[in-house]
């Protein structure tokens, strides 16, 4: 099996693929699973990284037993109901900055819908149906000095708190610096600065909404803990999963991706245990809405709710390996009040 050069090893000998923008989700997905690399592995980037189990674990036993998902946290705090459908498909390899910006998100829907900032109040009516109200695209830039495909998962976070974070899904064409519509999703916005880095204007006008902290997890109670404690988790591993969900919305593993993924929740309960013989994970995906298709009923009863289009439920043992970032509170509308680097819990 050919070696995947590592995210800094790309970096040193700036070897990129350039862009070469898929047409359709089915394009995007078969790439994915001809062995496209989304996600570099980062090895010298987690090491850089906080541990945060310590804090999961000072949860105690939070969430054991239950079933928790985060999305309906963004309906409470927007104020409108099931608009989460899933992002417009990839056109690129920018996978990690869709995770990041999903698990950013429910980290903020979390916060303001516990009293901590507020939601912001202009996002467009049709960026929340059609990019979920946030736009993956201006921290994707911050990515390195070359235009082409693919990102490091630690990388991305950490510059989500240093560069670009949160960025409204609207219209900046007039914003001095950008220039940009980004009530909008495409490919080619992904490569707007070739190889430079966004000049220092952009990143200004866009710099308001960060991430205030993250931490690394691993292990299924501190991944739990940190979900059940409202923090989104954006993810990079090499499973794949079926494009199918089964009655109760599960996939299984199959083949391998190299791909960023965003945990929506979990299910711990005993019906999860005597069904698959263990916890299950919410993933959501960047892939848009025909990448899996199948029953959304959480349990197969809809009067539990449904997960979104772009999800489904997994196997905590089949995605156990994956790295794990927990996104702690974003500077919100006005900034939510929370000690920097210091995760607390938001529900």
């Amino acid at each position: 099996m050919t070696k995947i050069p590592t995210w800094r090893e790309r970096l040193a000998n700036n070897d990129f693929p350039e862009p070469a923008p898929w047409k359709s989700p089915e394009e995007c997905q078969a790439a994915y699973e001809s062995g496209f690399t989304g996600t570099y592995p980062d090895p010298e980037g987690a090491d850089d990284q906080e541990d945060g189990n310590a804090i999961a674990e000072s949860f105690g036993d939070s969430g054991a037993g239950e079933l928790v998902v985060l999305y309906p946290e963004a309906y409470k705090a927007s104020g409108r109901t099931g608009w989460i459908k899933g992002n417009p498909s990839q056109q690129v390899g920018d996978c990690v900055s869709h995770s990041t910006r999903n698990a950013l998100m429910l980290s903020l829907a979390c916060q303001v819908a516990h009293g901590n900032g507020s939601w912001p109040t202009d996002i467009p009516d049709s960026s929340y149906e059609k990019i979920s109200a946030f736009h993956p695209t201006p921290l994707y830039l911050t990515r390195s000095n070359a235009p082409g495909h693919g990102w490091s998962c630690p990388t991305s976070v950490s510059n989500a708190a240093k560069y670009i974070g949160m960025v409204v899904a609207k219209d900046y064409s007039s914003v001095p610096g950008v220039g940009v519509d980004y009530s909008k999703y495409s490919g080619s916005q992904t490569t707007k600065f070739g190889k430079k880095f966004p000049p220092d204007d952009y990143v200004k006008a866009l710099n308001g909404h960060l991430v205030e902290s993250s931490k690394k997890v691993s292990g299924f109670e501190n991944v739990r803990s940190m979900l059940k404690n409202g923090f989104g988790i954006s993810t990079c591993g090499g499973e794949g999963w079926s494009g199918s969900r089964n009655e109760y919305g599960y996939a299984a593993r199959k083949g391998s991706w190299s791909h960023a993924l965003c945990y929506y929740g979990y299910d711990d309960t005993s019906w999860a245990h005597d069904k698959f013989g263990g916890p299950l994970i919410l993933i959501g995906n960047s892939w848009g809405p025909s990448a899996c298709k199948g029953p959304t009923a959480i349990h197969g009863d809809k009067s539990l709710g449904e997960i979104p289009v772009n999800c489904w439920w997994a196997r905590w043992k089949d995605c156990s390996s994956r790295h794990c970032t927990a996104i702690s509170a974003v500077a919100g509308w006005p900034p939510a009040k929370i000690a920097p680097l210091n995760l607390r819990g938001l529900i």
